[in-house]
């Protein structure tokens, strides 16, 4: 399993584990990280009052490293960790609970592999791990979105919703140059000892530890079927997948992407499930509705939109075991590459059972 960027061999140590095996035998091949900082819970989320995560010692943080058999693309693309500080002229307001906020290396200086947009499919949703020099015991965890960055996301809207102005776009929001600022979107859940409303408090003018990029992301092949299923903020690990198909749907992918790696339009297929609760309500609405649109307009079958709002009555039936039994068994299983799902804990918790 993967740690941040460690690769832990726990065959040995899941006999041991103080919080038994059935934890450590579900979660082989994953990336535990927002499980081990108590950032999430695995399970005992469909309780009336859902469980909260665990935050492991600095003694699980040693056991971690003794178990350790390599790192993650060691040293050539290795994580970079830097003290940064908020651009506060700089953030995006997505929703009443959700901004996009812009992190600036305290020095001013560029990192390894900090990028405002990474080439190809390698980094997407890759994630960073923050927290604030207030309080350092909490860490979370925020995944690469870069199109959520305001001019990025209204040129790939702009241009899909009027195909005739490829021309126009803004090559410049796909500087791929190291850079000492990242953007990550954050929602604010308003609880007092956790992270996320530490970047919307004004008088919060902290420092910040971040490290990245880590992790496996979204690792998503050339071809093929891929089913992503995403409520509220969820949304947010897929817009850069959209981004790169849209890019691709409009011949603007560069020179660098298709080095990187990219998908086949011909033969790549994304089938976005999301769930809100309106239009309004939806994080990356805009991009998810111009990319299906335009693809059905062109007839391109490398992504397909089928929402579920609730308040406007779309698709108003719940994601429950049948439901998502159904849902899978419509598709051939050899056909279907990758399928991820992101959404509150009773979400992720039911899609996993």
């Amino acid at each position: 399993m993967i740690l941040d960027d460690l690769i832990l061999d726990v065959s040995e140590f899941y006999k041991v584990h103080p919080g038994g095996k059935f934890v450590i035998e579900h979660t082989i091949g994953t990336d535990i990280a927002k499980f081990f900082y108590g950032g999430y819970n695995l399970e005992d989320n469909m309780k009336p009052k859902p469980s909260f995560g665990y935050r492991h010692s600095n003694y699980a943080r040693i056991i971690c490293n003794d178990i350790a058999i390599a790192r993650l693309d060691c040293r050539k693309e290795g994580a970079e960790q830097s003290m940064v500080r908020l651009r506060w002229d700089k953030d995006n307001v997505v929703n009443k609970l959700t901004r996009s906020f812009f992190f600036e290396t305290c020095d001013m200086k560029p990192r390894h592999n900090y990028k405002a947009y990474y080439p190809g499919m390698k980094y997407l949703t890759r994630h960073f791990w923050i927290r604030s020099m207030n309080n350092k015991g909490v860490i979370r965890h925020y995944t690469t979105c870069n199109a959520m960055a305001t001019n990025f996301y209204n040129e790939l809207v702009r241009v899909l919703r009027e195909p005739e102005q490829v021309e126009t776009f803004n090559k410049a929001v796909l500087n791929s140059a190291e850079s000492n600022t990242m953007t990550f979107t954050i929602k604010n859940y308003k609880k007092d000892k956790g992270f996320s409303w530490k970047p919307f408090d004004n008088d919060q003018r902290t420092d910040y530890e971040l490290k990245g990029p880590m992790g496996k992301g979204l690792a998503p092949e050339k071809e093929g079927i891929h089913l992503a299923f995403c409520a509220g903020t969820g949304a947010l690990c897929f817009v850069d997948m959209m981004a790169h198909i849209a890019l691709a749907e409009l011949g603007l992918l560069t020179e660098e992407d298709h080095e990187a790696g990219s998908i086949q339009t011909d033969r790549f297929q994304m089938k976005m499930y999301a769930s809100f609760p309106s239009k309004a309500e939806g994080v990356a609405w805009d991009l998810m509705e111009a990319l299906d649109n335009y693809c059905k307009k062109k007839g391109s079958r490398s992504f397909e939109l089928i929402p579920r709002l609730s308040k406007e009555k779309v698709n108003p039936a719940r994601w429950n075991d049948t439901w998502i039994e159904k849902t899978l068994l419509s598709y051939n299983a050899p056909d279907v590459k990758r399928m991820w799902c992101c959404g509150p804990p009773v979400m992720n918790e039911t899609f996993d059972r």
